[in-house]
């Protein structure tokens, strides 16, 4: 007979029955009896009372069972007129290091975990009672897991994730609620997302020894893993302004090179984009004969002006035929100019540099 952690179960050999609260092995369960103890007692001595009704993992919406172990209905709350003083009430605060809340994924076969079913628990290591309410993520939106309301220094078990839906687990929203049955500080909810790696369950080196479960387990503190994404959002944050202000300065530092950029040089792009409006509709040598008028032109031009000393053709470099007939050009009818490479930098391959200096 197959156990699992919840089920309710009567003694063979005995009176009474109780609930099973761990698996110890294939053989043996702990269970908590009628009168509050736990007891290891053989799987052949015990006889299942209820069967858990079979649910597929998928339909989340539906309503899910769950425990609480929270104080007698017959306590009474903290008279709200009572008079004492702040200095002699001890307050807890939920910032205090010492409250932790945990989220842990139990193998129900401890000596083999990796090809086991998992149980997950809910641990509120704190001095606060505890509200909560876990969504699972399914693709864009979430599904209920599991809600309820959890004492102090306690851990409740929320639902077993079989093996072969382990691929399915999603991330795990948990928001909580602080509040204490006496004299406390509000503080205010937390949000906290585990972000879930099914692979981890499929390797028995994730499984740890802890201090809540005498099995090796999964621990996430669900607060931690709160601080840490707060953390991480405000260093994205930062990296981003980060990248806006080196953009600024990139800017501000191709204006000042712009604006100190010697008045004495011209640049012509001889891009035939950018000489006609429709180049698809000419030919090859239609484009370079368009291209060989403007560079003709532009050199003429600043041959003739006083202020010109310098001329930069930028013509790209494609197949290098535009490259190589400008600078034929310059050794047949301009052997006196002087031409080199421009600036890489500046231009990269595709740019021939004019010095004007030598005119006729």
């Amino acid at each position: 007979m197959k156990l699992k952690v919840g089920d309710k179960v009567k003694f063979l050999n005995d009176v009474g029955g109780g609930k099973v609260t761990r698996i110890i092995d294939n053989q043996m369960v702990e269970v908590l009896n009628e009168d509050g103890f736990e007891v290891p007692v053989l799987k052949d001595e015990l006889l299942k009372t209820e069967e858990a009704e079979e649910q597929d993992f998928e339909e989340q919406t539906s309503a899910e069972e769950y425990e609480t172990f929270s104080s007698s209905e017959e306590e009474e709350l903290t008279d709200i007129f009572d008079n004492k003083k702040e200095e002699d009430l001890e307050l807890g605060s939920s910032a205090d290091p010492r409250n932790r809340i945990y989220l842990a994924f139990v193998p129900e076969e401890p000596n083999r975990p990796e090809q086991a079913d998992i149980d997950v628990y809910l641990i509120n290591d704190s001095d606060f009672y505890l509200n909560y309410l876990l969504f699972m993520q399914k693709e864009y939106a979430y599904v209920h897991f599991a809600s309820g309301e959890l004492e102090n220094d306690t851990k409740i078990f929320l639902r077993t994730i079989p093996r072969d839906k382990l691929n399915q687990l999603g991330n795990i929203r948990c928001q909580m609620i602080f509040y204490k049955k006496g004299y406390f500080y509000p503080i205010a909810p937390e949000d906290a997302t585990v972000k879930i790696q099914p692979s981890k369950f499929f390797k028995s080196s994730t499984f740890l020894k802890n201090d809540f479960f005498e099995e090796k387990a999964i621990i996430t503190e669900l607060r931690k893993e709160n601080l840490f994404n707060e953390k991480l959002n405000e260093l994205t944050r930062e990296k981003a302004s980060q990248v806006v202000q080196e953009k600024e300065q990139t800017k501000e530092q191709k204006r000042q090179y712009l604006s100190s950029k010697r008045e004495d040089t011209e640049e012509i792009d001889l891009h035939i984009e950018e000489l006609v409006e429709k180049p698809k509709e000419l030919t090859n040598a239609e484009m370079l004969d368009i291209q060989m008028g403007r560079f003709k032109t532009a050199l003429e031009g600043a041959l003739k002006s006083q202020g010109i000393k310098k001329i930069v053709f930028i013509h790209g470099v494609g197949n290098g035929r535009l490259r190589y007939e400008l600078r034929q050009y310059l050794e047949r009818n301009y052997p006196n100019l002087d031409f080199q490479d421009a600036s890489f930098k500046e231009y990269g391959y595709g740019a021939t540099l004019v010095l004007l200096k030598n005119k006729k």
